[in-house]
C-alpha cells in the first residue's frame, strides 16, 4: 500500500471502527447498525474471513462506487503504518479477495472502502463483525439467508462447547463473549440469547 493510500485508509478506518479488535467493541458509537455474521456451514477451506456466500451477500448490499476500491488491514493502520499491514483491492470481488486472502489466511483483518460507510472485521475464530449503514447492513442481512438470532444462537452454542473443555474456567474461555454481542445487537437482545444459551458467563477478574 501506498503512502498516499496508508492516509486514506487511515481516515477511513475511524469513520467505522473504534479499535481494531474482533473480541472486543469495534465500532464508532454513531455506527448504529450492525451484525454478526457465522457460518455454521462454510467452506474449510476458508475458516476465517468471510464465507463465499457471505462475501457474495456483501458485494450485493454495498453500493457499486464502494467496491471499486476497498481497504483490507491485519492491523490498525493508525498505529502500524507498515504497508505489508495493508492492501487496496481494486475493485472487490470474488477473486481479489481470494488472492489477498493467501496472505493473511489465519489473520484477523478489518474491511471497509474509503467512504467509510461500512466495515467489516474478521476474527481467527469464524465470526465476522459488520457494522455500516441502515441500508447496507439491512441488504446484506436479507441476502444472507439465515437470521440473526440463529446465527447468534449457533455461535453460542459452539462458544460453549468450547467451555466444555475448559470446566474449571481456568483459560476464561469465551468472558469477552456478552460485551461483544452487547455491542453488536444491543444489551437486552444480547441478554435474551446468553439467557437462552449454555454459555457460561464469567466474573470480571
Amino acid at each position: 500500500m501506498t503512502a498516499s493510500d496508508l492516509a486514506r485508509a487511515k481516515n477511513a478506518f475511524s469513520v467505522v471502527f473504534h479499535e481494531f479488535d474482533p473480541y472486543g467493541c469495534p465500532f464508532q458509537q454513531k455506527v448504529g447498525d450492525r451484525l454478526l455474521i457465522y457460518d455454521v456451514d462454510r467452506n474449510e477451506t476458508t475458516p476465517w474471513g468471510l464465507s463465499a456466500s457471505a462475501l457474495d451477500a456483501l458485494l450485493r448490499a454495498a453500493d457499486a462506487e464502494d467496491l471499486e476500491r476497498v481497504f483490507i488491514s491485519v492491523a490498525d493502520p493508525r498505529t502500524n503504518r507498515d504497508p505489508a499491514a495493508h492492501y487496496v483491492l481494486s475493485p472487490l470481488d470474488a477473486d481479489s479477495y481470494a488472492a489477498a486472502a493467501e496472505a493473511w489466511t489465519i489473520l484477523p483483518h478489518a474491511m471497509y472502502p474509503p467512504s467509510g460507510r461500512w466495515g467489516a472485521i474478521s476474527s481467527d475464530e469464524s465470526h465476522t463483525l459488520i457494522g455500516g449503514t441502515a441500508r447496507f447492513v439491512a441488504n446484506l442481512a436479507a441476502g444472507l439467508g439465515r437470521g440473526q438470532d440463529a446465527m447468534v444462537s449457533a455461535w453460542l452454542e459452539d462458544w460453549s462447547g468450547h467451555q466444555d473443555q475448559d470446566p474449571d474456567d481456568r483459560l476464561r474461555i469465551g468472558d469477552w463473549i456478552p460485551a461483544q454481542l452487547a455491542h453488536i445487537v444491543g444489551s437486552q437482545r444480547a441478554e435474551r440469547a446468553l439467557s437462552s444459551s449454555r454459555l457460561r458467563r464469567l466474573p470480571a477478574q
